[in-house]
């Protein structure tokens, strides 16, 4: 395996990599910010599904054959450890955060609005309305003005 300063270096580019393909291919990873979130932020099960999805998807993206590269180098898609998955998560969680990806806080009770109300469903299945005051069960995601993945809320 490579050293922790070959990383070092190669983070550069890896997360240039990354900024890029958040920044211009966003909607390509619907689905999965919930779930690298969770996995950076320990909440999530340390299985490596929704990084060998993201790996999967980012291939798909002729521009980032070059990090594609470095990342299967680094991150081969099986027998990683889960400090080794979080670290990798970590690095895509930066990333997205640079690229302008965001989400709302979970746990955080948000007014719907007009622009928002369509961006999260009751978890329970009731009607949202704009007015409602709802907490966060699982964040949507957004990138620049766009919605990329829809949350989920309850009534507060």
């Amino acid at each position: 395996m490579f050293s922790g300063l070959t990383l070092f270096f190669q983070k550069n580019k890896i997360k240039n990599g990354l900024i890029y393909a958040f920044q211009e291919k966003a909607g390509d990873f619907k689905g999965l910010y919930n779930g690298i979130n969770r996995i950076i932020s320990g909440d999530g099960k340390s299985n490596y599904k929704p990084v060998e999805e993201f790996f999967h998807r980012l291939e798909r993206i002729p521009e980032c054959d070059q990090v594609c590269g470095i990342l299967k180098q680094f991150f081969p898609l099986s027998g990683q450890s889960p400090k080794t998955v979080s670290s990798l998560c970590s690095i895509i969680g930066e990333s997205m955060y640079e690229a302008g990806v965001y989400h709302d806080e979970v746990g955080s009770v948000i007014a719907l609005t007009e622009k928002n109300a369509l961006h999260y469903q009751e978890m329970n299945g009731g009607e949202l309305y704009v007015g409602d005051r709802v907490r966060v069960i699982s964040p949507a995601w957004y990138g620049g003005n766009t919605l990329l993945e829809t949350g989920h809320c309850e009534i507060a």
